[in-house]
């Protein structure tokens, strides 16, 4: 009968194996593992700030088109709201052709706050309300 690992000879076939080699190769193994988890934790850093930049770019360009918006637009006389540049040549327009019916403008009541509004304190008020004298 054949036993496990016992060939009909009667004697076990083991490998040739080398202890000092397999240490050797285990602690290269350990530092490449080391040398992994350092660069994995490298790019995890890197996507990190990657992702914060991004968010950061969105807000700036957020920004930037809200602004650009802002700029478009003027003042009215009483300069309590704003006016888009394309109402002014709808008034012109209706000015030089002579129409009987003008330009609707409604003013909107929304629950949005303003882009440019501006949390003030007691201290800051004073000073917000000096800037928005001059404009």
């Amino acid at each position: 009968m054949l036993k496990d690992g016992v060939s009909p000879t009667g004697s076990t076939e083991q490998p040739d194996v080398n202890i000092d080699d397999l240490e050797v190769k285990i602690t290269e193994l350990e530092s490449e593992l080391t040398e992994i988890n350092a660069n994995n934790d490298k790019l995890q850093h890197f996507c990190n700030e990657l992702v914060e930049c991004k968010l950061v770019l969105q807000k700036v360009r957020n920004d930037k088109a809200i602004y650009r918006t802002l700029n478009m637009l003027s003042l009215d006389v009483t300069k309590k709201c704003l006016l888009a540049e394309s109402q002014d040549a709808l008034e012109r327009a209706a000015f030089d052709s002579n129409s009987q019916v003008n330009a609707i403008f409604h003013l909107l009541q929304t629950r949005e706050m303003l882009p440019t509004y501006f949390c003030t304190n007691k201290f800051t008020s004073s000073l917000q309300e000096i800037i928005d004298s001059y404009g």
